[in-house]
């Protein structure tokens, strides 16, 4: 029989054989992780410059549409402004007695009568007719008449914005 004990020699060819595996494990774990973490932080590198181009990217198109929207508003409210003068001149106009409105009419009554708001016309028989408009029933026809077409301006610069915001999304890759 041997002076040594089996077991203690077991013992310890055990505890040297886990920590060598662990050792083992360890190491090829440590550098799986550290693979890992190199190929995370590449990853995240790439990302982050794709990130920053497209950025700069959809920065300039903003910048390219807010100047085509600024151009299309400083156009918009010049021909508003040259609008509104002429629209306020004529209103004025027409408010003094200046400038007359006249209507055509049809099928004038029969008594000879006129309409609300009309001057007298100078016209015999039936049928067809002009008449002069009143200049408050006149001037307040314009003013109206002016405010829809200001309407129509403001729904047309709309249309105006929006086939430009289209025409630039068609063509964005």
């Amino acid at each position: 029989m041997s002076l040594i004990p089996t077991w203690p020699i077991a013992v310890a060819a055990l505890v040297v054989g886990l920590f060598t595996g662990y050792a083992a494990e360890h190491k090829i774990k440590t550098g799986e992780i550290a693979q890992l973490k190199l190929d995370h932080e590449v990853i995240m590198k790439a990302s982050v410059a794709a990130l920053s181009t497209a950025n700069d990217r959809a920065q300039a198109q903003e910048d390219i549409q807010a100047l085509k929207f600024a151009s299309l508003s400083t156009d918009y409210e010049a021909k508003r402004q040259n609008e509104k003068a002429l629209d306020t001149s004529t209103i004025t106009a027409l408010r003094n007695d200046v400038v007359r409105l006249r209507v055509a009419t049809n099928n004038r009554p029969a008594s000879g009568g006129q309409l609300p708001g009309t001057a007298t016309c100078a016209c015999t028989g039936d049928g067809q007719a002009e008449q002069t408009l009143a200049p408050a029933v006149a001037a307040r026809l314009a003013g109206r008449y002016a405010d829809y077409n200001e309407i129509v301006d403001q729904l047309g610069f709309c249309q105006e914005v929006l086939l430009s915001e289209r025409k630039n999304l068609a063509t964005q890759p």
